[in-house]
């Protein structure tokens, strides 16, 4: 009883992940802050994403930002290969 046993090959091409880097220039509270993206990657990032502070998102490769106030912040970026 039951059914035939079933097999097939799938393959699977794992790309290796960007490295994401960033350096930035900070100035004084008001004043933008610039962030340089140095991110590496053996295959060319389609896309970047950076979380600058609670709300605030960009798109742009090396954005530069004002703070809505003085403070430490977590600044992420996401690099992603398509």
């Amino acid at each position: 009883g039951g059914c035939p046993a079933a097999r097939d090959t799938l393959w699977v091409n794992m790309l290796p992940s960007p490295e994401a880097n960033v350096t930035f220039e900070e100035d004084c509270f008001g004043s933008p802050t610039t962030f340089t993206n140095t991110s590496t990657s053996a295959d060319p990032i389609d896309f970047f994403l950076w979380n600058l502070e609670s709300g605030v998102t960009s798109a742009i490769e090396s954005p530069t930002h004002t703070f809505s106030e003085p403070g430490i912040f977590d600044v992420e970026l996401i690099s992603i290969i398509d």
